[in-house]
């Protein structure tokens, strides 16, 4: 998560230029009123009218480094507008080109959100680090959602993590890129919420954390848990599985508004 990157930060991964992740998305975070610049991040379409990110993405710690923070409901945006960016065939001689369509809607952290930072920005507890964003209008269809996996990852299994990045906070691309990256579950996942990958220390770049982690199956992508990798120095994802019943009943309320 970066409010305004200063700092250069190399695009790290593949560019997703097949545009096999679709359902991952740029989002940037509004406070109301309006508190210095808009956060942003990566999402997840879960849903035609509901994204996943990360907590931390839309409820930023009261204070920064150096004085340790709690990350929690208090300080969360209200609303987040959302890019999405389909990918064009590539002419030759030509750089990257992109369609991009852009989506407003309302952001509902989980209950239970709460992160602990000490005084260096590492995460020394972290619960529930997620939040869905409510769309006032469906995306597209051709902006399929990703399906949830019903069942936990094990243990050295291979993982793909996708997040929209910029080089720095002056990009000559404003909405980033969609990028991705291949690694490994570390830790053992049973009832864990939260899954280390290896190498614990990829690359990361800007705004890529809120983005998808996903397994690859014959029938397309799951959605194991969300990047959390923004904050400290550790690679890893909140699982998806483990807040399963919260989700469902996201997906539930949606639906039923629809």
């Amino acid at each position: 998560m970066e409010r305004v990157p200063t700092r250069q930060i190399p695009l790290a991964g593949e560019l997703d230029t097949t545009n096999q992740y679709l359902f991952t998305v740029l989002i940037e975070a509004h406070a109301s009123p309006p508190i210095g610049e808009a956060l942003k991040c990566s999402g997840v379409l879960i849903a035609p009218r509901l994204v996943l990110t990360a907590g931390h993405c839309v409820c930023p710690p009261p204070s920064a480094p150096p004085a340790a923070a709690v990350i929690d409901n208090s300080t969360c945006a209200t609303t987040a507008i959302l890019t999405a960016t389909t990918y064009l065939p590539q002419e030759r001689g030509k750089s990257q080109s992109a369609t991009i369509g852009q989506y407003e809607g309302i952001i509902h952290p989980h209950p239970e959100l709460k992160l602990l930072l000490d005084e260096q920005g590492r995460v020394t507890s972290s619960h529930a680090d997620l939040a869905v964003i409510i769309l006032n209008t469906p995306l597209p269809e051709a902006l399929r959602p990703v399906k949830l996996a019903e069942t936990e990852i094990e243990l050295h299994a291979p993982l793909i993590m996708v997040g929209v990045g910029h080089t720095n906070g002056i990009s000559a691309d404003p909405f980033g890129q969609r990028r991705f990256n291949r690694t490994r579950v570390a830790s053992p996942p049973a009832g864990q919420e939260r899954i280390f990958l290896d190498p614990p220390k990829q690359p990361l770049f800007a705004n890529d954390s809120g983005g998808a982690c996903v397994r690859e199956t014959e029938q397309g992508s799951e959605l194991i848990g969300i990047s959390n990798r923004g904050l400290g120095t550790e690679s890893t994802c909140t699982s998806t599985y483990f807040h399963r019943a919260w989700l469902q009943d996201e997906l539930l309320k949606t639906a039923k508004a629809e």
